[in-house]
């Protein structure tokens, strides 16, 4: 296949395009028009410009399942791909665009991404390692507590429970402190099998935790760690603590727990959250390709990837855009200041999203989501599947539901 070096590299490898090529074959045709492609997936409504999704692009399979595209840059440019060919070749076999397609080729792609992902690990590792130590400046006030050190300025907040100032360079990253995050926009799937019902306390919390103070275990010019901690309104029980640790690498290491008690309602999701004081004009990530959950993500190729922060078109605007296995995010302003979250130890889940949990869920349609001028970051060490196995009704399975009355974590590190 002429196009085997760019397919999964450049081009393919995404959940877009695995289902482009289980639209393709769903016609059972030897030939079909790029016309009739475009009409049937919904491209024939973007007025030829394809570098924003206007229009809600799906179709249906004769299994009768709905099966939509996220990007129609994407399908477009895999369409591309496949016409160049078709050209070269005259004609292709679908099957050599799904990489997944058998058991040796599923193998072969797991063990690719594993030892892509191990050589990533250990390249992140060996940066860490080098990386100078230089005392840090530690200035105390009456509710507040600055640290200042290369490159940066932090200020934590006693009463609001977390830094609310992280300076890189003198450009202001946060908009108000991180907090822990329980909430996800329901999906389609969640509302089909009443997931957001008896998860409605966990929406609560997102918003309305109880503080509960904090405790400062250390402050040196070595390292200064605070650990603050909440409870669960309605919750009785339940509780978490955020550490953060402020290292003479240049770094802020944010280590987060969940601790769950018998009687918990299932999670959506348990993570930290933050906003950025600019929107964030694009996210960098090395991880797996695509948009990926606990349930989806097999797929994915393991690289370095990028995205403009967006929502995903849907008929009711829902959770999208998150990415599995991530070792580290770049976040870059249109300005060109750049902010990099990476992997302490174990993989991360992460989102950017220009809106946050409660707008999206707020929203009836996607014209209704507000314009901020901010960027909701978010760090999963635990969240829900997405399901959709043989409806958008059927709740998700087992393993990829996340228990209430068990303890959860997440670790990243924000390097400086």
């Amino acid at each position: 296949m002429y196009i085997k070096k760019y397919w999964g590299n450049f081009i393919g490898g995404s959940d877009d395009s695995l289902n482009l090529v289980a639209f393709l074959e769903d016609q059972k045709k030897e030939e079909i028009p790029l016309s009739e492609i475009f009409t049937k997936i919904g491209l024939d409504k973007q007025n030829w410009d394809f570098r924003q999704t206007v229009e809600y692009l799906e179709f249906t399979h004769s299994n009768g399942v709905e099966m939509d595209f996220h990007f129609a840059i994407d399908v477009v440019t895999d369409l591309a791909a496949i016409l160049l060919e078709c050209s070269v070749s005259g004609s292709v076999n679908l099957q050599d665009l799904d990489e997944y397609n058998t058991p040796a080729r599923r193998n072969a792609h797991d063990a690719r991404n594993k030892m892509e992902a191990a050589r990533s690990a250990a390249a992140l590792r060996t940066a860490w390692d080098k990386r100078r130590q230089l005392p840090l400046t530690v200035i105390c006030g009456d509710g507040n507590i600055g640290v200042k050190g290369s490159g940066f300025e932090l200020l934590f907040s006693i009463p609001e429970q977390g830094p609310v100032s992280l300076r890189k360079d003198g450009k202001e990253w946060l908009w108000r402190a991180p907090t822990p995050a329980f909430w996800r926009a329901s999906t389609d799937n969640d509302r089909g099998c009443g997931f957001p019902q008896h998860a409605s306390a966990w929406m609560a919390a997102d918003v309305f935790l109880r503080k509960e103070g904090c405790t400062v275990l250390e402050k040196s010019e070595q390292r200064v760690q605070i650990c603050y901690k909440y409870s669960v309104p309605l919750v009785p029980g339940a509780g978490v603590e955020i550490t953060y640790t402020v290292e003479p690498q240049a770094a802020l290491r944010v280590d987060a727990v969940y601790h769950g008690v018998p009687g918990a309602p299932e999670l959506p999701c348990f993570g930290v959250k933050f906003q950025t004081f600019a929107p964030v004009a694009r996210a960098q990530w090395t991880g797996l390709s695509g948009e990926t959950y606990p349930d989806r993500y097999k797929g994915g190729v393991f690289g370095c990837h990028e995205e403009v922060p967006h929502i995903a078109p849907a008929l009711v605007p829902q959770d999208c855009g998150l990415h599995m296995d991530t070792q580290q995010v770049v976040l870059q302003l249109a300005d060109g200041s750049e902010l990099t979250l990476e992997q302490t130890g174990e993989p991360f889940a992460f989102s950017a999203l220009p809106n946050t949990a409660q707008e999206i869920e707020a929203a009836q349609h996607i014209s209704e989501l507000p314009n901020t001028g901010r960027t909701s970051i978010t760090v999963l060490g635990a969240v829900r599947g997405v399901g959709g196995i043989d409806s958008w009704g059927t709740d998700v399975e087992k393993p990829y539901h996340i228990p209430g009355d068990r303890d959860h974590s997440v670790s990243f590190r924000i390097v400086f």
